[in-house]
């Protein structure tokens, strides 16, 4: 059975404002990461806060994306600000979808 979803690991830790912010970019990429893999079954988003000093928390998110055939996975994606961090790491991701799957002889080719 094939079945489509999003789960999230760590998203307790933010306050709401953080967690809608999250969730709302999770929905905006999830159909585009969708159309470049036809059989997608699960995106997992796994957010870690890092809080350093005072007041400011720093985010690192890491996205896996799993097909039967792949597992893509961004790893990379650290900042101070948790939509820019989300942006970055879904877009890595998305970035490894496009190279493991379409490779260079699919392109088509100038006359």
């Amino acid at each position: 059975m094939q079945y489509d979803e999003i789960k999230y690991v760590g998203l307790h830790e933010l306050n709401p404002l953080e967690q809608e912010s999250v969730h709302k970019i999770a929905i905006e990429y999830f159909p585009k990461m969708k159309r470049e893999v036809d059989n997608l079954v699960s995106m997992k988003v796994t957010i870690k806060t890092h809080h350093i000093g005072g007041k400011r928390k720093k985010y690192s998110i890491h996205v896996q994306m799993s097909s039967p055939g792949h597992t893509f996975t961004s790893t990379r994606a650290v900042d101070w600000d948790i939509s820019r961090t989300m942006h970055k790491s879904c877009t890595e991701c998305l970035a490894q979808i496009i190279h493991r799957i379409h490779p260079v002889d699919r392109r088509p080719r100038r006359k």
